[in-house]
């Protein structure tokens, strides 16, 4: 009976190796949301703007060798925007990428990338204004994606007397 038993779970063993789409399987994962991996952010932290005008906040994305953020998958949320305006995020060329886990080509950074976020103070605005900026973005290596990183940032902005 055991003999039997044995042949039974053999065969279907035998039978359920198909083959597997490599699509249909889960992106595995190196990070937990706690370590979104080996990419960083840096925010240029000497912003000064006249009254009335417009100056760029500048972050740097970090892209180690051998890994690449998603473009589509970078973000800038203003949690505080201290009596400034901010404009839409700038972003810097990229390239394609054909993503086997992605359904087609993408654009990707296989290099730091800069990051403008354009702010504009008020004609009447004076002193120091401290935004509240959060930078989101997601990247893979050669052989795993990591999970969604961000990194929170108070940008001390110089407003200075306009001409």
């Amino acid at each position: 009976m055991l003999l039997t038993l044995l042949g039974l779970v053999g065969a279907s063993l035998a039978r359920a190796e198909a083959p597997i789409d490599p699509k249909s399987l889960p992106i595995s994962s190196a990070t937990t949301p706690a370590d979104p991996g080996p990419f960083r952010c840096a925010v240029d932290p000497f912003v000064a703007v006249e009254a009335g005008e417009t100056a760029m906040i500048r972050f740097t994305l970090s892209v180690p060798e051998n890994t690449k953020l998603y473009r589509d998958q970078i973000a800038v949320e203003v949690l505080d925007a201290a009596g400034l305006k901010p404009g839409a995020l700038v972003l810097p060329a990229s390239h394609p990428f054909e993503d086997p886990y992605g359904g087609g080509p993408r654009e990707v950074y296989s290099a730091n990338a800069e990051l403008l976020l354009p702010v504009t103070a008020p004609g009447t605005a004076l002193g120091r204004a401290d935004l509240t900026v959060v930078v989101s973005w997601q990247g893979c290596g050669d052989s795993m994606c990591y999970m969604p990183g961000s990194q929170t940032f108070n940008v001390p902005v110089r407003v200075t007397r306009g001409k």
